[in-house]
């Protein structure tokens, strides 16, 4: 048994693309806790795959770590192997017999593996394929011993009836492990991929950075969770603490030196008696003389001179070196007690980034809530151990993100109105932008090239417009950019012609809009107050162009316009005799960047989403503060603004967290949107959504589908 050994883990997900689902998603890891319970009873690490990442999945994983982690912590057995069965066992019969749990038929399997570190004894009880590489002082090692699947008869499908099934079979691994070694847990897939040799050789580095580099080289890519879970081991800087420093080095040295001191002083007061005993051997004096009693000062000035002076120095020092040493003492106790709290503040910090990253992951405003309470709970059980400091300001932020994250709505009423992945070109099909005209969606389908109307009614998308269409003498080119105009829909193509689709008169005509040759690349468009206004991100320009006829007049470079209102006006020339008084000279006005502009919208005031997710707003060309307090998560890679009117606020579409964000006009974060879990809505990722006012209804635009879904009445804006 190696005392003083502690471990930290770090959970690495392999990901080929950007595309490729994030697998923590479906990964739990349960970090040690801190504190005496941790330094007494070691680390104890639990990972978990779920199948679907359900509320259900995640609420039974959570319960199933919670009950390891309470008995293997309370266990009284001597070795961490006994105390890691008898956690298992207990925890399985728990959740097996809990009432308040699903019934077991209708239970997910509980896939996991625990493993615990104590002192440098190791032992590990998997329920889940997984491989375990480990490297002690340079020598490496597996387990199990023959990679499990070469040996597919060992893996049992009882091992993934943890909580279900009564005769459990539980086996325990043990190992001897000390500093500086390193043990890496890789999933199924990613130890079929990997080249042990090559990991070795990286674990044998210490370096973290370094054995993700050689596990993402030997990831092949497959479908299912790629992850490693990597722990190294180290010595706990605790028991370093009152290793001797060069104060008590220096006392030591002063004792041995005082120590010496005495034993002469010691010498001295045994000649001072010899020499007292040799004089009471003189003749005593006689019976009749009586010896008087000398007085209080000259008796004690006797005692000083015969010896007592060194014992009052003697006392003297011994005071002085007890009040050293309890200084000393004092120091230590309290760089003893700086360092347990500095090292319990970092794992309390490590598990509630970690619960924070799942809320943040999490698709279901409740299991936000129920990952966020987690955190605090932690917190809470770990105050003791924490500075009122640290305490107070993890607190604090944990119950502000609570109360922003109770700002979540579920959308209500989903319904699929249209699924295409069953057209007939389903696998070119490229769904980009959904807009709302005269109450009816209209999809741009940039693969196909062509405008889809959505029928309510027929369940199905109806080709208003496509691609390579010949109307009068011009030929519809690859479609760009569309926009609703009234009950209408207007469509950009490359060429920059503009086409107007009528469903009064199911006929497609081209549109007079003057200078539309001149765009560089119209990336979006909106029509407000008859207005048309075009993002032109390649010439960094927004055109107004207002209506005329039946179609649109002399565009208006809208930021040029601003522009030339701010040039400084001309002073007039001095006549003779006369004061000339200096023109006002207005601040020059910047126009913003839209080359990484994403959409715009408009209300009276002009709203630019760039891609990164920030809001510009300008109302009468004076640009607006617009601070998104609040948000909870970035708006990465933002795709849509929506605002239907001033009192309404702004929508932005966030696809990265599958939810549709609103803010007040002002810029302040009044909520967010999430689709339903309840239900199989068969949306991965939200591309772009449509909002109506009348019905306070979105309709959804996915990969193959769309869909409709209805904000609760109290939750309206």
């Amino acid at each position: 048994m190696v005392r003083g050994i502690i471990s930290r883990a770090r959970l690495v997900s392999i990901a080929l693309s950007p595309q490729e689902e994030r697998v923590d998603s479906y990964v739990f890891t349960t970090e040690p806790v801190s504190g005496t319970q941790a330094h007494r009873h070691g680390s104890l690490y639990i990972v978990i795959e779920t199948a679907q990442d359900s509320t259900t999945e995640r609420s039974l994983a959570r319960r199933a770590a919670q009950e390891i982690q309470r008995h293997y912590y309370r266990s009284s057995a001597n070795t961490v192997d006994d105390a890691l069965y008898e956690a298992v066992k207990q925890a399985h019969e728990v959740l097996r017999t809990d009432p308040t749990l699903p019934p077991i038929n209708n239970r997910p399997p509980l896939a996991l593996i625990v493993f615990a570190i104590r002192n440098g004894e190791f032992a590990a009880c998997s329920f889940l394929p997984v491989q375990m590489f480990l490297m002690h002082e340079g020598n490496s090692a597996t387990i199990p011993d023959e990679p499990f699947w070469l040996t597919p008869e060992t893996v049992n499908s009882e091992r993934l009836l943890f909580g279900e099934s009564p005769d459990l079979l539980i086996e325990t691994r043990t190992a001897t492990l000390s500093s500086g070694d390193t043990i890496a847990v890789c999933s199924s897939l990613l130890a079929q991929s990997v080249d042990p040799s090559s990991l070795f050789r990286a674990m044998a580095t210490g370096e973290p950075e370094t054995v993700r580099s050689a596990l993402t080289s030997s990831y092949h890519g497959a479908a299912g969770p790629a992850y490693a879970l990597l722990v190294t081991l180290f010595v706990d800087a605790r028991m370093s603490v009152f290793q001797p420093s060069p104060a008590i080095g220096f006392a030591s040295a002063w004792l041995d030196r005082f120590r010496a001191w005495t034993q002469q002083l010691s010498q001295t007061t045994n000649q001072d008696r010899r020499t007292v005993s040799s004089r009471s051997r003189r003749p005593s004096i006689p019976p009749r003389r009586v010896r008087r009693a000398q007085p209080p000062t000259r008796r004690m000035t006797g005692w000083l001179q015969s010896g007592g002076s060194v014992i009052v120095g003697t006392i003297a020092l011994v005071v002085i070196v007890v009040l050293l040493g309890a200084l000393i003492i004092s120091k230590g106790f309290r760089a003893f007690q700086a360092h347990q709290q500095a090292v319990a503040l970092q794992q309390v910090t490590a598990s509630v980034n970690r619960n924070m990253q799942q809320a943040q992951r999490a698709t279901d405003p409740a299991v936000r809530l129920e990952d966020i309470d987690h955190a605090i709970g932690i917190v809470q059980q770990q105050q003791k151990h924490l500075t009122p400091a640290a305490y107070a300001s993890l607190l604090t932020q944990l119950q502000h993100q609570r109360e922003l994250v109770g700002h979540s709505i579920t959308l209500t009423h989903f319904t699929r109105l249209v699924d295409l992945s069953k057209d007939p070109a389903a696998s070119q099909i490229h769904l980009s932008r959904i807009v709302l005209a005269g109450g009816i969606p209209y999809v741009l389908d940039t693969g196909v090239d062509r405008i889809l109307q959505i029928s309510v009614a027929q369940v199905k998308a109806i080709p208003v417009i496509t691609a390579q269409a010949v109307i009068g003498t011009t030929t519809v080119q690859p479609l760009v950019a569309i926009t609703a105009e009234g009950a209408n829909i207007l469509a950009i193509d490359s060429h920059n012609n503009v086409w107007r689709y009528s469903p009064a008169t199911h006929e497609v005509q081209q549109v007079l809009v003057p200078g539309a040759n001149a765009w560089g690349s119209a990336l979006a468009a909106t029509i407000a107050n008859n207005d048309l206004f075009v993002l032109d991100t390649h010439l960094n320009r927004i055109w107004e162009y207002p209506p005329a006829g039946s179609g649109y007049g002399t565009p208006i470079d809208f930021f040029g316009a601003i522009a030339a209102k701010s040039t400084p006006t001309k002073t007039p020339s001095p006549q003779p005799n006369a004061t000339v008084t200096p023109a006002p000279q207005p601040t020059p006005f910047v126009p913003p960047d839209l080359h990484h502009a994403a959409d715009i919208a408009y209300d009276g005031s002009l709203y630019i989403l760039q891609s990164d997710g920030q809001i510009q707003k300008y109302t009468n060309g004076v640009r607006q503060p617009f601070p998104e307090q609040g948000l909870v998560g970035p708006l990465e890679n933002s795709t849509r603004i929506i605002v239907p009117s001033e009192s309404a606020g702004v929508f932005v579409v966030d696809p990265a967290g599958t939810r549709i964000v609103h803010f007040t006009a002002s810029g302040q974060y009044d909520g967010q949107y999430f689709l339903p879990v309840n239900v199989n809505t068969g949306i991965n990722k939200l591309l772009d959504a449509a909002y109506d006012p009348q019905t306070h209804q979105f309709y959804l635009l996915a990969d193959k589908s769309v869909s409709v879904a209805t904000i609760p009445s109290s939750a309206i804006p």
